[in-house]
């Protein structure tokens, strides 16, 4: 009896058969299935990290390359990091701000989807999307002032809030059991006030793309849409392989059009840290043949630095913005080993680096 327990402590997924002449050790079988769970997950591992590596890595290159062409640039030789950078902030500014309406649409066009109805219920899940909502613009945007359109949204929010918890303590004490009390006094409505607001203040904030805004809804619903078709169809008609994969073409093709959009629309206003293109104030000072590149310097003065926005960095090249005769905006192209230096100025005055992206 000692013995038998031991085994099943130290061992418990091996099944141990002892005799007088031998001893016989297999494994049990719920542990060669875990085994065997596990050996085919690692196998896919490699595939899925190469997929999912090459995605992301196309997807920089096309949102970069869209940016890049408001400018008449195509650069080919940007680091791979800048292109997972892109990606990365692309996917995580368009699935906050869609993700939530993919759940919607997918609940009500779910043909099972009586199961999933908590998820509309759940307090935490809004009030957490409406926070992350709320930290876009200072992620993405850096700090910005609430603007007169955003403070008036507030003020509207605030007065409906005041205005629900009027109405649920009016309706506790002369309806106490009526089924619109216990509706006006669900917690989640403070979820959804938030939610609102934040939602509302972000399509304001001066450095988002307002169709770019739209259009990243609009996509998770078309492609809830479609997710939420082909279950409809799998009840009622065969579902072949070919379906399958025109379904997989058309949300990659939507994802490929949402990302060029991006790239043209509102990259150029996502700041570098969140992994975006906005130019970036620089002061460059170059050997002294240097200056004949630029229009603007005189020949021989190299003691002055050039005040410009970094646009792009290739491996042997700079992509600059600079203000040309007559305060034309223009692309120049400058060779890495023709620069002796280059300052990022903390402090600097917003004329002699005039943005123009957010125009």
């Amino acid at each position: 009896m000692l013995l038998s327990r031991l085994r099943r402590l130290v061992i418990p997924d091996l099944n141990i058969s002892m005799s007088e002449q031998q001893v016989t050790i297999t494994p049990h079988p719920a542990s060669t299935s875990n085994w065997s769970a596990l050996l085919d997950a690692a196998k896919v591992v490699p595939l899925v990290t190469f997929l999912g590596g090459f995605i992301l890595y196309l997807l920089g290159f096309i949102i970069w390359n869209a940016y890049l062409s408001r400018y008449g640039v195509f650069a080919s030789g940007l680091s791979s990091l800048d292109y997972f950078a892109a990606a990365l902030s692309y996917l995580g500014y368009t699935v906050t701000i869609g993700l939530p309406f993919w759940i919607l649409t997918h609940v009500l066009t779910a043909v099972e989807g009586q199961s999933r109805q908590s998820t509309l219920r759940n307090g935490t899940f809004w009030a957490m999307w409406g926070l992350i909502i709320y930290r876009i613009p200072t992620f993405y945007f850096s700090a910005e002032t609430l603007t007169a359109a955003q403070g008036k949204v507030a003020v509207a929010i605030i007065i409906l809030l005041l205005l629900h918890v009027f109405a649920a303590s009016y309706f506790k004490r002369k309806h106490p059991e009526a089924k619109s009390t216990t509706i006006l006094r669900n917690p989640i409505w403070f979820a959804i006030y938030l939610d609102f607001y934040s939602i509302l203040s972000l399509s304001l904030s001066p450095s988002v793309s307002g169709f770019f805004f739209v259009e990243a809804i609009l996509f998770y619903l078309v492609v809830s849409i479609s997710i939420g078709g082909e279950s409809v169809l799998k009840g009622r008609v065969l579902v072949t392989r070919e379906v399958k994969a025109l379904y997989v073409i058309f949300v990659v093709l939507l994802l490929l059009i949402n990302a060029v959009s991006f790239g043209s629309r509102q990259f150029p206003t996502v700041q570098r840290m969140a992994g975006g293109g906005k130019p970036v104030p620089a002061l460059l000072c170059f050997a002294s043949d240097a200056q004949m590149l630029i229009a603007t310097k005189k020949p021989g003065d190299s003691q002055t630095p050039f005040a410009c926005r970094l646009l792009a960095e290739t491996t042997s090249s700079y992509y600059v913005l600079a203000r040309g005769e007559k305060g034309v905006e223009k692309v120049i192209q400058i060779a890495k080993s023709r620069v002796m230096a280059i300052e990022f100025p903390t402090h600097y005055s917003p004329l002699l680096f005039e943005d123009s992206t957010d125009k």
